[in-house]
């Protein structure tokens, strides 16, 4: 599970399932298609940032607002 932002606002939000937990994995980090030969990510990303912990949605309009671009 885990929520998506974009531009300070939450887009999307997944639940765990199960009990377990969070899924531990020690495949590489991607971002596009589970299987980036046969559907490669085209687009641009800027700013992404990786965390060992959930973030609080105030803590993440504190980040987009520190580093969002002047005019907006």
């Amino acid at each position: 599970g885990g929520v998506v932002f974009l531009d300070g606002r939450q887009e999307d939000n997944k639940k765990w399932s199960g009990t377990a937990g969070p899924p531990a994995t020690t495949a590489p980090f991607s971002v596009g298609d589970i299987n980036p030969t046969s559907h490669p990510y085209e687009g641009l990303l800027d700013d992404v940032r990786i965390y060992n912990r959930a973030l609080s949605a105030a803590e993440v309009k504190a980040l987009y607002d520190l580093e969002k671009p002047k005019g907006k």
